[in-house]
Order: structure tokens, then sequence, then C-alpha cells
């Protein structure tokens, strides 16, 4: 479950999972959800930004052959 303080272990290891990565390598996924639980408190800025006034960028897709 995902709370105010970060993602539980158990919630990131079937994320990891969905994304592909192997989750048998616990020490890996040991290593990843202490770095993700310490880069969460730093996205937080993100989500105050004030973007009222900002246009999206347009994307160029080049033609499908």
């Amino acid at each position: 479950m995902t709370t105010e303080g970060g993602i539980d272990k158990e919630t990131f290891i079937r994320m990891a999972g969905v994304a592909g990565l192997d989750t048998d390598d616990l020490a890996h996924l040991e290593e990843l959800h202490a770095y993700v639980q310490s880069v969460l408190p730093s996205l937080k800025a993100i989500k105050e930004l004030d973007l009222t006034n900002v246009e999206p960028i347009l994307v160029y897709l080049p033609p499908k052959e």
C-alpha cells in the first residue's frame, strides 16, 4: 500500500514484478526500495507546481512506414 511516507515493500515488489523486474532477487529489490523511498519525498515538489497557464509541449511523431 502507498502511504504519505512512501510505498511498502510488498506493494513495491508487486509493482517491480509488473514492470518486468526479477522479483526473486530480494537483495536487489531491497536496494531499489530504499532508493525509491529516498527519492519519493523530493518528487512531492513536482505535485505542488502551479501549471495553470503552461501550455503542453507539442511532440513530433514521425509518420509510420
